[in-house]
């Protein structure tokens, strides 16, 4: 009887969990200067230099692909392009209609503004 409940105790989930917090709160506590912190909870551990923005692992941190170049330089222009398109919406917010209106209308209405751009 008493070997049932010594083992129901070590599966009781409630108590692991409670014990796992625990060590979670001590860990937080002793900080990252802790001997207990294993090398992958570190944000400066070399994999995490080597990962991309969706987390696939390179060989190399600084190598770029063509591919990841290309679309640095598709994200930088439309950065650009909102910027362009912010200062343009000011000028309109206050009465004037800007020249490069129709001409970036054109071009196409960036995503991040396309709620605001009303006709």
């Amino acid at each position: 009887d008493e070997e049932t409940s010594s083992s129901g105790e070590e599966d009781d989930p409630e108590l692991k969990e409670l014990e796992e917090r625990d060590n979670i709160v001590l860990k937080y506590e002793k900080g990252p200067e802790s001997k207990d912190i294993d090398p992958w909870e570190n944000p400066e551990f070399d994999v995490y230099a080597k990962m991309d923005r969706f987390g696939f692992v390179h060989k190399d941190a600084n190598e770029a692909t063509e591919e990841e170049r290309a679309n640095r330089r598709r994200v930088e222009r439309e950065i650009r392009r909102v910027n362009k398109w912010l200062a343009m919406e000011a000028a309109w917010k206050k009465g004037r209609i800007p020249k490069k209106l129709e001409e970036r209308t054109w071009k196409g209405i960036p995503e991040k503004l396309r709620m605001t751009v009303r006709f």
